[in-house]
């Protein structure tokens, strides 16, 4: 199970077309080329925590939105905000 947390505030449980998240899931997911954080964060209300957050690479050269969501889990390591939807994974769910 991962979760798509939308730049609204929106979040939808996700799960591959197959065993595991292809590399064409993962960008139609964040609109366009992937970018790979690493995590160590849990969201409210959904069970277990998550290791990777795939964004998309030119998020911020396009102007999209600032993820508020997105951002609280990354700002462990940085204050930089996350923008547009992101996909959150854990590990093994991804090919």
């Amino acid at each position: 199970m991962a979760l798509l947390v939308k730049a609204d505030g929106r979040i939808e449980i996700v799960l591959p077309l197959g065993g595991e998240f292809t590399l064409t899931e993962l960008q139609d997911f964040v609109g366009g080329y992937i970018e790979v954080l690493k995590i160590h964060g849990s969201v409210d209300g959904y069970e277990g925590e998550f290791e990777m957050m795939f964004c998309n690479e030119d998020g911020k050269r396009l102007g999209l939105p600032i993820n508020l969501t997105a951002s609280a889990l990354y700002a462990y390591g940085s204050r930089d905000p996350v923008v547009g939807n992101v996909l959150l994974c854990r590990t093994g769910e991804v090919s």
